[in-house]
């Protein structure tokens, strides 16, 4: 007989449930052998603690009143063991406590795989939250830090132009009378290099002949080729605004001259007035 088939027929002897020629024979091999006689020890020991932890109930009195009957007509060539009772349920009571044991077992396993399966369910879903909450948790750091930049770029401005003295950086241009000038008094000009913009105080300057125009030039630093300013007809008697050519970045000097009506490409008039940076 194998291992298990021991191991099982030990169970079954524990409970009481061995019967007829299997009972005999295990009886016959548990006698000399001290490891099955100790397994079944163990069985009974088991069967017997799940016995007593199940909870008591008080008999009714009706049920009491059956088994003191039942006592009553044994006839005297029976046994009584004990105190008067048969012991013979017990293996049946120990087989029903094991049984009711484990349908406990199996509704306590049952609720707690549905335990783990909504865990299992409530974590997936913590996961799946906190992996939203970093995407959006990476979307701000983003704005914030590009939030950061732009304010750091405004400091820089405004350090900027704090520091920066726009009526420092003007510069007051004396334009000096030539010999062909109609009026020997200088005109004066204000010049802005940082926005490349000035104004000409062309006030005491008489109006040009019919046929001639006033025509302001650019000299711009490192050429001796001037660039047109536009005509001053307009500004006579009065201002003129006027700004650095297109391509001229840093202006040497200034110059007016008297061109034909309309103006010229190129200064071709004589050259009234003259002003360096």
């Amino acid at each position: 007989m194998s291992t298990e088939e021991y191991d099982e027929l030990a169970a079954m002897y524990a409970l009481g449930i061995l019967e007829g020629t299997d009972l005999t024979a295990f009886e016959e091999a548990l006698k000399p052998d001290s490891t099955l006689g100790e397994l079944v020890a163990k069985y009974e020991a088991a069967a017997t603690e799940m016995a007593l932890s199940l909870p008591t109930q008080a008999a009714s009195d009706s049920l009491r009143n059956k088994v003191l009957q039942a006592v009553e007509e044994r006839s005297p060539s029976q046994p009584v063991e004990a105190a008067g009772f048969s012991l013979a349920w017990m293996p049946w009571a120990l087989a029903a406590a094991l049984a009711v044991f484990c349908g406990l077992s199996v509704v306590k396993s049952s609720h707690l795989t549905k335990e783990r399966a909504l865990l299992a369910q409530e974590t997936q879903g913590l996961k799946e939250k906190i992996f939203r909450l970093n995407g959006e948790r990476e979307q701000l750091q983003g704005r914030v830090n590009a939030l950061l930049q732009e304010k750091a770029d405004l400091d820089i401005r405004v350090a900027s132009l704090e520091k920066r003295d726009p009526l420092r950086e003007i510069q007051n241009v004396s334009l000096t009378p030539q010999a062909e000038a109609p009026d020997q008094h200088a005109l004066t000009a204000l010049w802005d290099p940082s926005r490349r913009k000035g104004v000409l105080d062309l006030a005491g300057l008489p109006a040009p002949p019919s046929d001639k125009d006033y025509q302001l030039w650019v000299i711009p630093v490192g050429s001796s080729t001037p660039v047109d300013g536009g005509l001053l007809t307009a500004a006579v008697g009065g201002r003129a605004v006027f700004e650095a050519p297109q391509g001229v970045t840093e202006v040497a000097a200034l110059a007016i001259s008297l061109e034909p009506k309309g103006g010229s490409i190129a200064a071709r008039g004589p050259i009234i007035y003259v002003g360096k940076m």
